[in-house]
Parts: C-alpha cells; sequence; structure tokens
C-alpha cells in the first residue's frame, strides 16, 4: 500500500517534516536500503520487540516511495537542502568572528583610557553599542563593517595589534562578501516546493521507522545474545544537517561502531548505549 502523505493528521506531517528537513535524501535511501537488508534477515525476530509486520510493510512502502520521489527530482531537494547547509555554516561562522571582533575591541578600552585617547575610547564604544544585539542575521554585514572599521582606526589598531586585532580585520575583510553571498542564496531559494515538502516528510516517515527498527533490534539482540541483530540496523548513514535550533527529544541519533561478534563478549555483555 503506498503511503498516504494526504490521509495523514497535520500533526504527523509536521513532525515528519521536521525530522526529514535533517537529511539528504540520499542518506535516507541509503539507510533504508541497509534496513531492509536487516529486515530480511531478522524481521521476524523484532516482532515481539515493537517492530512488527505492519511497520516493515510501512516501511518498505516508505522507501519505495520515497526512491520514486527521488527520481523524479530528488536532485533538487538535495540541492536546497546543501545550499541551505552552506549558508548556515557561512553565517555561523560569521557570527564566530564577530564575537571575537567585540571581545577584541573591549580589550582596547582600558589601554585607550589610560593614554587619555578620548577619539578612540568614544568610536570603540560607540561600535560596541551598535553592535550589541543581533537582532537577525540580515543585520550581521553591518556590524562586521562597523567593527571592522573600528578595528582599522589607528589608533586601536596600535593596541589591538598584539591582541589579535589584525587577524580579525582580515577575517572580517573577507568574510563580508561570503555572508552576502550566503544570504542572497537563502533568498534565492527560500519556497519548499509541495513535492520538496512531500519529499522530506516522506524522509522523516522513513527515518522513523529506521530508529524503531532499531530500537526493537537492540532489545531482539540483548535477549538473543547476538549483537549481529543490532549491527544490521545501525544507522550509519544517517548524517544529520547542523542547524542553528537547539536539539529537541527526536534530535537526530548518532551512528556508533557496530557491535563485535559474540565470540568477542563475555557471556552477560550487553549492546552500547542507543544512539
Amino acid at each position: 500500500m503506498a503511503v498516504d502523505i494526504d490521509g495523514m493528521s497535520p500533526e504527523a506531517r509536521a513532525f515528519y517534516l521536521a525530522i526529514g528537513e535533517r537529511y539528504t535524501t540520499a542518506d535516507v535511501l541509503a539507510q533504508a536500503d541497509m534496513t531492509m537488508h536487516g529486515l530480511s534477515l531478522y524481521a521476524a525476530l523484532l516482532v515481539l520487540c515493537g517492530f512488527g509486520e505492519e511497520d516493515a510493510q510501512d516501511f518498505g512502502d516508505g522507501r519505495e516511495a520515497l526512491r520514486a520521489q527521488e527520481s523524479g527530482g530528488g536532485q533538487t531537494s538535495t540541492d536546497r537542502k546543501v545550499i541551505s547547509q552552506n549558508a548556515d555554516d557561512v553565517i555561523e561562522s560569521a557570527k564566530q568572528r564577530r564575537l571575537r571582533a567585540i571581545t577584541i575591541l573591549k580589550s582596547s578600552q582600558r589601554v585607550l583610557r589610560q593614554r587619555g585617547n578620548k577619539t578612540a575610547l568614544a568610536l570603540v564604544q560607540k561600535t560596541l553599542s551598535d553592535t550589541s544585539a543581533l537582532i537577525d542575521d540580515t543585520q550581521l554585514p553591518v556590524h562586521l563593517a562597523r567593527l571592522q572599521t573600528a578595528l582599522e582606526d589607528p589608533a586601536v589598531a596600535a593596541v589591538v595589534a598584539g591582541r589579535g586585532g589584525t587577524q580579525a580585520v582580515a577575517d572580517l575583510t573577507n568574510l563580508q562578501p561570503v555572508v552576502r553571498a550566503a544570504q542572497s542564496d537563502r533568498t534565492e531559494h527560500p519556497a519548499i516546493t509541495a513535492a520538496a515538502e512531500r519529499r522530506d516528510i516522506l524522509d522523516g516517515f522513513v527515518v522513523t521507522l529506521a530508529r524503531t527498527a532499531r530500537a526493537a533490534s537492540r532489545v531482539a539482540a540483548r535477549q538473543l545474545g547476538q549483537p549481529a541483530i543490532a549491527a544490521a540496523f545501525a544507522l550509519v548513514h544517517l548524517h544529520p544537517r547542523r542547524t542553528r535550533k537547539t536539539p529537541g527529544p527526536d534530535a537526530p541519533e548518532v551512528p556508533v561502531t557496530p557491535a563485535p561478534p559474540a565470540s568477542d563478549l563475555p557471556g552477560d555483555a550487553t549492546i552500547p548505549p542507543s544512539q
């Protein structure tokens, strides 16, 4: 039976969408293939551990639906996620450089005050006031430019030269066009088309079932003393995109090294902590 996205509740679609947006479809399909292989070997052992025949059927249907979506234009979805990730990385790096520049400027105040350089001190204090709060990312290039101007002031530059100021100026100079380009990418690729959204929902649907199968496999492996069962369902292909949000309870799991063969474990050995 095909996965009925339209028949899902709004809450379910939102749940799967939030998870699916974290992963590229290529990674999800690679994980789906590995999990499906695990099910071909151990599906019967997972039934009494929380992953039943209906779950296995849903998983297979989800994988096939996702594969069909991918072949129908999945590269666009993947490209959108990669573009978004790259833009996020650039902006996060710029924010870190902004904080470093602010710290360097703050460190100059003591020396400027002692030297009685009121003009330079006033410039530093005004710049720090103007850049004290980053309301949103659109203000980031403005903050970087103002910090650079203050650090390049001759009197300030003389003070901060031995305090990281020279490198900070170089970073701020190089980052500003890169940040503008990243923001432009965000502006040009803001919309998630209906097809891309359905693909993300399917990504989240498949990932959720892969996680459920993984959890069931760990229980079965413990009960039967067969670590190979858990290893067959390890989430080794799910590499989450970094987001600026703090991960919630359904945060992406981190793959672990597959458990060693049963012969290498003591009799009461347990499977490593859950991913």
